[in-house]
């Protein structure tokens, strides 16, 4: 084997290393993108679900308020 075969081949090991290195690295970052997309989905459907309950729970006690000032005003 010449030296022009060893340098050719050494460099497609080379490049072969380099496409797996990268392979990974990219599984890795999606992998984690994805671990933070899902963390932050998590996050704002439980901060969603919390302004719509206090929206509710507001609802209800102004719905409460009127009710005890129309009674108010009917005994009056």
């Amino acid at each position: 084997m010449s030296f022009l075969d060893k340098a050719k081949d050494a460099v497609s090991g080379a490049v072969s290393d380099a496409k797996e290195a990268l392979d990974k690295a990219g599984d890795f970052v999606e992998e984690k993108v994805a671990d933070a997309r899902d963390a932050a989905t998590g996050a704002v459907d439980k901060a969603k679900d919390a302004a719509t309950g206090a929206v509710d729970k507001a609802k209800d006690l102004a719905g409460d308020a009127k009710t005890d000032v129309k009674d108010a005003t009917d005994q009056a």
